[in-house]
Formats: C-alpha cells, structure tokens, sequence
C-alpha cells in the first residue's frame, strides 16, 4: 500500500484545494470493482472525471488499480 499512499501524496501536492468524489457507487464482481470519480476544484467546479477498475487478490487485498481519466468516448 505504500504505493497508492505515495501516488496520493503526489496527487495532494500536485492539485492543492482540489478534492477526488465518488460519482457512482462500486460495482464488483469476483475480485474486480469498478467506480466513478469526479474531482472537484475549491470552489465547486468540476474538473475532471473518471473510472477505475481494482484488482484484489484471493486474501482481499488491492493487487492493482487500472484508472481512466476522461469522459468515455461517445458510441456510435
């Protein structure tokens, strides 16, 4: 875990006042999740948003999170 620990404290340092919020709830199924984001400046305007997929091993601890930042493109 000190990675994701550190990928955050990067994160902090890199966009100070701006705040990451839950835009979905968590979907799972067998040691896979998924999720929304949304990152939200100081003020309230949205930045960004996203999806991550997390990979657990067979104990439950995260092995891996694969992160999607953006809109997803539009279909055809």
């Amino acid at each position: 875990m000190d990675g994701v620990s550190e990928r955050i404290a990067r994160y902090h340092s890199s966009a100070p006042g701006t705040r990451v919020l839950p835009a979905s709830g968590t979907d799972a199924h067998n040691n896979v999740e998924r999720y929304a984001w949304k990152i939200v400046a100081a003020k309230g305007s949205e930045v960004m948003e996203g999806l991550d997929v997390a990979e657990r091993d067979d104990s439950g601890r995260l092995r891996r999170i694969l992160m999607f930042h953006g809109r997803l493109p539009a279909g055809d």
